[in-house]
């Protein structure tokens, strides 16, 4: 309830709230570069723009590998568009960062009211064209001596699409994939990688089809 008021309050037109709203300070991002979510706080707010003017853009959290909720993403808002003056809030970032949400336009904003709240995850847009079209989109945030184990699962027939970020360190090493071979598409699987982001639009290196169910990468 707290923060539904809160919320209204910043939504009244009146030239006290006007100038509140304009004394924070704006950073601009490009789709394609993460950022640490406790960066937004105080008095600023993140702008993610894409370089194409006719681009839309995707907004995503990305939670540490092994994290199953962070309900600080609770506390910072989404506008749609490049800035929180004049653009519309269209929702909290737990929600609008777990699946796939397109912009109107080339830029969305993500604002945190409360200063005392640091989430430990990540930011990052993507170009709406390089992940639309996807069954679902999954950020993943790791560091340098961590292993990461876990299930990526779609069974749509777009398939899904997974970005690892690594904070610390610029090399991964797979050491262990396997196909389930009790799914109904599991004889048409396979997986791709490409370096970067979707927005970076890499070449693909490599593919593996569930041909064979166990691979071993090294």
């Amino acid at each position: 309830m707290l923060k539904l008021v809160l919320q209204l309050a910043f939504l009244v037109c009146s030239a006290h709230g006007v100038a509140f709203m304009e004394a924070y300070k704006q950073t601009i991002k490009k789709t394609g570069e993460y950022f640490p979510l406790s960066l937004v706080t105080g008095i600023s707010y993140y702008t993610i723009t894409s370089d194409n003017p006719n681009e839309k853009v995707v907004l995503s959290y990305a939670m540490r590998v092994g994290v199953n909720e962070d309900k600080l993403l609770a506390y910072y808002y989404v506008y749609d568009g490049d800035n929180i003056n004049n653009a519309t809030m269209i929702g909290n970032l737990d929600t609008i960062g777990g699946k796939i949400t397109v912009s109107s336009g080339r830029s969305v904003t993500i604002v945190n009211f409360y200063g005392g709240t640091k989430s430990n995850s990540y930011a990052l847009g993507n170009d709406a064209s390089t992940v639309q079209g996807y069954d679902k989109y999954t950020v993943l945030m790791t560091s340098k001596g961590t292993t990461a184990s876990g299930n990526m699962t779609s069974l749509a027939t777009n398939g899904g699409l997974y970005t690892f970020i690594c904070v610390d360190c610029s090399t991964f090493y797979y050491t262990q994939l396997r196909f389930d071979s009790m799914t109904p598409v599991s004889n048409r699987a396979y997986v791709t990688f490409q370096g970067m982001t979707p927005t970076h639009k890499k070449e693909k290196l490599i593919k593996y089809e569930s041909v064979l169910l166990n691979w071993h990468i090294h």
